[in-house]
C-alpha cells in the first residue's frame, strides 16, 4: 500500500540522484526541497520531489512542517549499570580523566557496577534510555559493550543489546569493546588481557552472534597501536569490522591504525592534527566527534569544520 505524505515546507537531508554519501565541503551544503512530497510503501521511501505528486492508496497532509531523516548516534554505551556521579566533584577539583582512570575510576569504576547488576534489571533501565532517545528523534543506534571487561559482563552487555533491537522499532548494531581499557589485575601484563580478549572473549562473542563491529580504545594510557592492530587484524579474520575509540587523549596513533585497517569510523579525535586529518582525507574512514566528552571532561572539541 502506497501512502503519500504531502504539505512538506521544507525536506532535508537527501542526496543527489546517484551519490551514496557525502564528504568534506559538500556536508556543510543544506539545499532542502521546497514543497515537497514523499511516496512510502510498506516503510520503504520511493520516491521524494517537488512538483506534481504521483498517485498513492492514502494521502496525508503534513501541514506545511519541515521533514528531515531520524537521527543516526553511531557511538552509544547505552546500556551500562550506573551513573558515575561521584567523578563529577572529582572533575570539578582538576582531576584529569588518565588521573581518575588511574584511581580504579572511569571505566573500571562501571565495569565493577556492571559486574553487579543483574541481565533482567540491566535490559530494563536500558529500555528506558533508549526508548527516550527514540523520542527524541533517534532512529538507528549503535550500542558498545566495554563497560564489562570480563567474558560474563561483555556477553551480558551484548545480549542486552540484542533484545533491545529485537523489541523495539528502531535500528540497532552492536559493538564489541572488549578492549576498552584494562582491568586492575592485569596490571604490569597488558598483553595477556590483549590475548584474553582475542582468545576467549571474541570466540564467545561469535559463537552468539553478539556483535556487527569491533572496536578497540587505542590512546595514551590504554591500548597502544600494537595492540590494536592485533585486536582489530582478529575481528576482521572472523568477519567483524572494524571501528576505533581515538586520539581522545593525544596523537597517539589512532588515525593511522584506523586507516591501515580499512576502519568504519574512528570516533573522538579531540586531538586531532594535520596529519591525522590528511590520513582521514586520504581514507574512507568516517571521523567521529563527540562534542558531549570535549563538554563534560574539558577536552580540546574535534576540528570538525578542519
Amino acid at each position: 500500500m502506497r501512502k503519500l505524505f504531502t504539505g512538506i515546507s521544507q525536506l532535508a537531508g537527501h542526496l543527489p540522484e546517484g551519490e551514496s554519501f557525502c564528504s568534506g565541503a559538500q556536508m556543510s551544503q543544506m539545499e532542502p526541497l521546497k514543497d515537497a512530497y514523499l511516496l512510502v510503501e510498506n516503510g520503504i521511501i520511493l520516491e521524494l520531489g517537488t512538483g506534481e505528486a504521483p498517485r498513492a492508496d492514502i494521502i496525508v497532509d503534513l501541514g506545511g512542517v519541515e521533514v528531515m531523516p531520524g537521527y543516526v548516534d553511531s557511538h552509544t554505551h547505552a546500556v551500562f549499570a550506573a551513573p558515575r556521579h561521584e567523578e563529577f566533584a572529582l572533575r570539578l577539583k582538576g582531576a584529569s580523566y588518565e588521573e581518575i582512570a588511574a584511581a580504579g575510576g572511569g571505566i573500571l569504576n562501571s565495569a565493577a557496577k556492571m559486574a553487579l547488576i543483574s541481565e533482567e534489571q540491566l535490559y530494563r533501565q536500558s529500555e528506558v534510555f533508549v526508548r527516550n532517545m527514540m523520542a527524541h528523534g533517534t532512529t538507528c543506534l549503535e550500542i558498545k559493550s566495554g563497560y564489562g571487561l570480563s567474558i560474563e559482563s561483555e556477553l551480558k552487555i551484548l545480549r542486552v543489546a540484542r533484545r533491545l533491537q529485537e523489541n523495539l522499532p528502531l535500528t540497532i548494531r552492536t559493538t564489541f569493546l572488549g578492549a576498552h581499557a584494562f582491568p586492575k589485575e592485569y596490571k604490569g601484563r597488558e598483553d595477556d588481557y590483549v590475548k584474553l580478549v582475542i582468545e576467549d572473549m571474541l570466540p564467545r562473542v561469535l559463537d552468539q552472534g553478539l556483535a556487527d563491529h569491533i572496536d578497540v580504545f587505542c590512546d595514551r594510557g590504554f591500548f597502544t597501536v600494537e595492540q590494536t592492530a592485533r585486536i582489530l587484524e582478529a575481528g576482521t579474520r572472523a568477519g567483524l569490522p572494524a571501528k576505533i575509540h581515538g586520539n581522545e587523549l593525544g596523537l597517539t596513533g589512532g588515525v593511522q591504525v584506523a586507516a591501515a585497517h580499512g576502519a568504519f569510523s574512528v570516533d573522538h579525535l579531540e586531538h586531532c592534527g594535520p596529519d591525522e586529518i590528511a590520513c582521514l582525507q586520504q581514507s574512507d574512514v568516517v571521523p567521529v566527534a563527540l562534542p558531549g566528552t570535549s563538554y563534560f571532561l574539558g577536552l580540546p572539541y574535534t576540528p570538525g569544520r578542519e
